[in-house]
């Protein structure tokens, strides 16, 4: 079954739209998981093999990128 990974709680203080992305930075070794959706607040991916899947958001306003948000599964 696919991960879902959930960004849609990001906002901005001043209610700028914003833009999402999303990386896949540490799976197991072998490993062909990918993420779809990488750009929308919703991503998902399906773990192909055992271990640990670290995901990446950053949001970003049209002006400033948050600091990135790590997620672990």
């Amino acid at each position: 079954e696919p991960v879902i990974l959930d960004g849609s709680q990001s906002f901005d203080v001043d209610e700028d739209a914003l833009s999402h992305h999303w990386s896949l930075i540490f799976k197991p070794e072998g490993s062909q998981a990918s993420l779809l959706e990488r750009e929308a607040a919703q991503a998902s991916f399906t773990m192909d093999l055992p271990g640990i899947y670290i995901a990446q958001l950053m949001v970003n306003d049209g002006t400033v990128t948050s600091s990135p948000d790590n997620n672990g599964v």
